[in-house]
């Protein structure tokens, strides 16, 4: 199919950052469940955060409550990586990044509006806090693709896989201990093939702060346990939702749970 024109926003935020909706189709087409994308443009050296962030940082947020014939709305976070900012590691993003937004249109045979007001954090040597409203307006019937498509298709391939059987990888257990002065969190995983470089980001609602985890490995490299350890009490008896993202290869997958710590 030959691309057509963009349909996107206007750029709107920052100069720091700034941020536009994009469209991989010129028309919602005939299925309820589309995809659209937010994309930052971010200057050099300018960084901005995962849905976990660790200790600083907050991550973007969206408010449509005015935008017309949607149902629902998620965000897909693509494959983040490390750095450090002011001193302190974080997850998150430079440059460009386009986030998959998942969205369900109430009436097909009806025109979409999509109204955005973004808030978000960007941060180099200092922190900025930046905010954006963007619109499009994406008209029902059978589109074509645009020069968007092949952007929003690369970052859904760098977003994990529900899946474990497409993948390969497994979480297999996690739990969670600590004593009065220590915490620890241990996560055990499996793969089909031999783990080449494994990476375990944790999502959480603690602000837990990122650290490079201990690895063992089987002989086969086939299986894994990563022990994150804490020099202070991170949480307490109380149960605490955790999201693992598990990535090797450039093959991902989340995982989500439920953890009960036990008081050692």
């Amino acid at each position: 199919v030959n691309a057509t024109h963009a349909l996107n926003s206007n750029w709107n935020g920052i100069d720091e950052a700034k941020v536009r909706i994009v469209s991989p189709f010129s028309k919602a087409g005939n299925n309820s469940n589309i995809y659209l994308g937010l994309e930052y443009q971010l200057q050099e050296g300018w960084k901005t955060y995962w849905h976990s962030p660790g200790e600083g940082g907050f991550p973007q947020t969206i408010d449509w409550k005015n935008s017309i014939n949607i149902s629902s709305l998620e965000i897909l976070w693509p494959q983040p990586k490390e750095f450090y900012i002011l001193g302190l590691k974080s997850i998150g993003y430079e440059n460009e990044v386009i986030f998959p937004l998942k969205i369900d249109l109430k009436d097909i045979n009806l025109p979409s509006f999509i109204s955005f007001n973004i808030n978000y954090l960007t941060c180099k040597d200092i922190c900025i806090p930046g905010n954006a409203r963007l619109e499009l307006t994406l008209p029902p019937g059978q589109g074509k693709l645009t020069d968007h498509s092949f952007k929003i298709e690369k970052y859904l391939s760098k977003t994990p896989y529900q899946n474990n059987d497409i993948s390969g990888l497994q979480i297999v257990n996690v739990s969670a201990n600590s004593d009065s002065g220590t915490s620890l969190i241990t996560i055990e995983a499996r793969s089909k093939y031999s783990l080449i470089n494994p990476v375990f980001f944790l999502g959480n609602n603690l602000g837990l702060p990122v650290i490079t985890p201990q690895y063992n490995f089987s002989i086969d490299r086939k299986n894994v346990t990563a022990n994150f350890f804490y020099n202070e009490l991170v949480f307490d008896d109380d149960s605490f939702d955790l999201s693992i993202l598990f990535s090797d290869s450039d093959i991902f997958i989340e995982h989500k749970t439920s953890v009960k710590p036990k008081t050692l």
